[in-house]
């Protein structure tokens, strides 16, 4: 009697998969020639001058910046402030940038404790910094605090900051809090767990505070906070999971273990982590066996699913929400040798 064939269970299609199904070579190549087209506002372009000097970075991550920060603001703000929001939007995602590299590159606790200090003053004060850094790195922190300052000043000018400032210095915290978090992954192995990176890694890709920037310039404030910050919740934990997608190859060439899945690949191999560059290998082959990018996609579509289900729930405008999600996924999946 022949022996009876197994049935394997069909992979139900993604929300990535069908993304990727719409990226064809040429569109992909068409939406990356676009943003390298990208001019940035002078303003802009000038703190991307004085970065290319301290830092390493691909230019194309600055321009894809701006794009993104034009993808997710919302409709309703008010028109007349929308290139302040972008700019706010910018300058938030150029401060966590070069803020998270302090921890990616360096692990520099001491610099992360110098940033929490300094913003948290509430002029234009300078604390000394408690070391001697070479002139390269006093101009990356410089930069740092150009850019904060900035972002603030934005804020400072819009009609509902002094009703969100608690709100917004809260979300500012969890920033912090969550490059700390990274941190302590790349210190103490085996620390990372799925749990805990997405409550605190996701802060990160801080699509909450982006939509609190959004309600510091809308001609009027009705809509629920809480309504708004959970579809925020939602799209940055997607954020950070199609952002491991995208880049986990490139960070785990960096040395970079705080990538979600080159730390499930280091968990897998039973690998220490001292070493990504001649376990590379080995973390490559635990994560095909283990199948871990379809794990994260399908964290990815649960986070996706819950955002539709809080936006119908809470009144949102589901389709606006779908297709700032679905943007938001598109130019990261298109990016990824870039960013």
């Amino acid at each position: 009697m022949p022996a009876k064939k197994l049935k394997t269970k069909k992979r139900k299609v993604s929300v990535v998969d069908k993304i990727l199904k719409q990226l064809t070579p040429e569109r992909v190549k068409k939406e990356v020639e676009a943003i390298k087209a990208i001019e940035l506002p002078p303003e802009l372009q000038k703190w991307v001058d004085e970065y290319n000097k301290v830092g390493d970075r691909d230019p194309f991550l600055w321009k894809w910046a701006y794009k993104i920060s034009q993808t997710i603001t919302l409709p309703f703000v008010s028109q007349k402030n929308l290139f302040t929001i972008w700019n706010a939007k910018f300058a938030l995602i150029m401060f966590v940038t070069l803020v998270d590299d302090l921890i990616d590159k360096n692990n520099d606790k001491e610099g992360l404790d110098f940033v929490e200090k300094a913003i948290n003053i509430n002029d234009n004060s300078r604390i000394d910094l408690n070391r001697k850094l070479p002139l390269k790195d006093v101009r990356y922190f410089d930069l740092i605090f150009i850019v904060w300052e900035r972002l603030r000043g934005m804020l400072n000018g819009s009609p509902y900051y002094n009703v969100l400032e608690e709100l917004i210095k809260y979300d500012v915290a969890q920033i912090v809090n969550g490059l700390r978090y990274a941190s302590l992954i790349k210190s103490f192995k085996g620390l990372y767990n799925r749990g805990e990176s997405i409550i605190y890694l996701s802060n990160n890709t801080p699509a909450i505070l982006s939509y609190m920037i959004d309600l510091c310039f809308v001609n009027n404030l009705k809509i629920s906070l809480g309504s708004i910050r959970e579809v925020g919740w939602y799209a940055q934990c997607m954020t950070r999971i199609v952002n491991d997608l995208a880049t986990w190859k490139r960070e785990l060439e960096e040395q970079d273990c705080t990538s979600g899945i080159v730390s499930e690949g280091l968990a897998i191999a039973s690998i220490g982590g001292d070493n990504l560059a001649a376990d590379r290998k080995k973390i490559l082959k635990a994560v095909a066996a283990k199948d871990v990018e379809s794990h994260f996609i399908d964290m990815l579509d649960d986070y996706y699913r819950l955002a539709i289900i809080a936006c119908k729930s809470n009144g949102l405008a589901v389709n606006i929400f779908r297709r700032m999600l679905d943007s938001v996924l598109t130019l990261h999946l298109i990016s990824k040798k870039f960013i």
